[in-house]
């Protein structure tokens, strides 16, 4: 049964009518989260009115599980909106996704597909000639794809994204730990386009490690879903869920919230400004990019499970010095049976392929030699 209450938003010059609270797939390929328990997430937040489901070729089994319930729920198919993206910067690369994507899916059309983690480096490819755009161009004017939009890192990109007139909507990241994207939104919302704001809760990076820290804080993942949804111009929010119990706890604070007043907001930018401070502007997210496989990559060739040294031994060592003992100890257990940067191949891969261009050879050899004497 629905919760009543949850609110809807224009996505911009879509006119899509959007729960502003979406549903982010991404934990099922990234974490390789069991299939029965993402479907019945994914159930969970269709029958609770969620009318909004993210995804991307890139997050491994995600298209197909979603495929899977589609394909139960087909006659629900005008009820709810699908977004998925590719990372291909060509023009035949974005077709073959798109059609890719509709396979997985158990659908003959997407609402919104997008140009995937788009960066500088990609950018004169993707917009220009036999680029990815021209591709989906090509899949809108066949009716394989209703909408073209963008997710994107780099706030210079974003907004020439934004300034270029192409894109339908846009995807950033945005909440109190992250709020260079804010004029941006705005800007957005005033050109007319749909804005999703993914890691609304900071990302797993943050909350993981500060609970791992045992960190007191008055920050809560409720707190932050509200501090997104309370900026009036954000479309939609998508936290990445894995578990029913998720859905129903972010459905009910979607479906009831308050919006924050302008005092609310201040103390949460503040605390988080002062968290920060401690764990540093550049934490891991723990958002796995560095270790997905893709049609060009594996993943890691040693297997080391970049995120979670990242985000459980790294953000946690720098910002609280008090946890280093339990650390040590957890490590070196840690150490004993799983991979590390002894094993690295020095491919230097997963920095490439990290939005925020972080040293992470560097780090895992830091954490390694601290903890390992």
């Amino acid at each position: 049964m629905k919760m009543a209450g949850l609110e809807r938003s224009r996505l911009g010059r879509t006119d899509l009518l959007v729960t502003r609270l979406g549903f982010g797939a991404g934990p099922a390929g990234i974490e390789e989260h069991p299939r029965s328990e993402f479907e019945a997430a994914l159930n969970q937040a269709l029958d609770l009115g969620i009318n909004l489901i993210d995804t991307a070729r890139l997050y491994g089994p995600s298209e197909s599980y979603i495929g899977n319930v589609i394909g139960e729920r087909r006659s629900e198919r005008e009820n709810f909106y699908l977004i998925s993206k590719t990372i291909n910067r060509s023009k035949i690369g974005a077709l073959e996704d798109v059609h890719q994507s509709l396979r997985n899916l158990q659908t003959d059309r997407i609402d919104l597909y997008m140009l995937h983690d788009l960066d500088l480096q990609g950018w004169p490819q993707a917009i220009g000639m036999d680029g990815a755009l021209e591709g989906l161009k090509e899949a809108k004017r066949n009716a394989l794809i209703d909408f073209i939009g963008l997710s994107c890192h780099t706030m210079r990109v974003a907004r020439m994204a934004i300034e270029s007139g192409e894109f339908d909507s846009i995807i950033l990241a945005y909440n109190p730990f992250s709020r260079e994207a804010e004029e941006l939104i705005s800007l957005a919302h005033h050109r007319d386009m749909g804005i999703i704001v993914m890691k609304p809760l900071g990302g797993p990076g943050m909350l993981d490690s500060l609970k791992l820290a045992e960190c007191e804080t008055f920050i809560t993942p409720g707190g932050l879903l509200r501090y997104v949804l309370s900026n009036s111009y954000v479309s939609v929010a998508i936290p990445g869920m894995r578990y029913s119990w998720e859905v129903r706890g972010n459905v009910e604070l979607a479906s009831s919230y308050l919006p924050m007043s302008d005092e609310e907001r201040r103390s949460y930018e503040e605390e988080a400004d002062s968290l920060l401070t401690r764990i540093g502007m550049d934490y891991c997210r723990g958002c796995s990019y560095c270790i997905m496989a893709d049609e060009w990559w594996s993943g890691c060739p040693a297997e080391i499970d970049i995120p979670k040294i990242m985000v459980e031994f790294y953000n946690v060592a720098r910002a609280f010095l008090y946890k280093w003992r339990d650390l040590k100890s957890a490590y070196e257990s840690y150490a004993s049976s799983h991979p590390t940067i002894e094993d690295c191949t020095d491919c230097g891969t997963c920095e490439l392929k990290c939005p925020y261009e972080l040293p992470i050879r560097e780090r895992l050899r830091y954490i390694h030699d601290i903890f390992i004497t």
